[in-house]
């Protein structure tokens, strides 16, 4: 992301919508989903990985595990939404995002580790990644659709 908001910045300040849009599809579609996929992959590895790394006795943290990688394989298939509403200056947009997915985060602490523990809280980490990242998305769609 900091690699990427500079150049992000530049096309945004001169105004070229055209290469804005461009760089916005190549890292979108040859950088982020691939990263994504490789990452959810991964998560079919964790049963055998984790144990053989950690030992037997971690077995039953690898389900929780696997739904924090896929929640790690969202934000890296979307990792170039951050950049692009800091470069166009809807900062205040990117921080109601944020503070939503805290709030309903730190919720989570209260109502879903009682009930079902730290796998339900991954679970929770897990949909919450992808619920920023949705309405992130959502949000830019809109503004260059209208």
């Amino acid at each position: 992301q900091s690699v990427v908001y500079p150049e992000f910045a530049k096309l945004w300040g001169i105004g070229d919508m055209k290469a804005f849009r461009q760089k916005t599809h190549k890292l979108a579609f040859q950088v982020g989903l691939p990263l994504a996929a490789a990452t959810a992959c991964g998560v079919m590895l964790l049963p055998f990985i984790l144990p053989t790394l950690l030992g037997q006795s971690y077995d039953p943290a690898v389900p929780a595990a696997q739904l924090l990688l896929l929640g790690s394989a969202i934000w890296l298939g979307f990792f170039w939404l951050r950049p692009i509403y800091f470069a166009q200056g809807r900062l205040r947009v990117w921080t109601g995002i944020s503070v939503l997915v805290v709030f309903l985060s730190v919720l989570g602490f209260f109502v879903i580790i009682p009930y079902w523990g730290y796998l339900g809280l991954s679970l929770w980490i897990m949909l919450l990644n992808g619920l920023g990242h949705i309405l992130g998305f959502c949000f830019l769609a809109r503004k260059w659709s209208g």
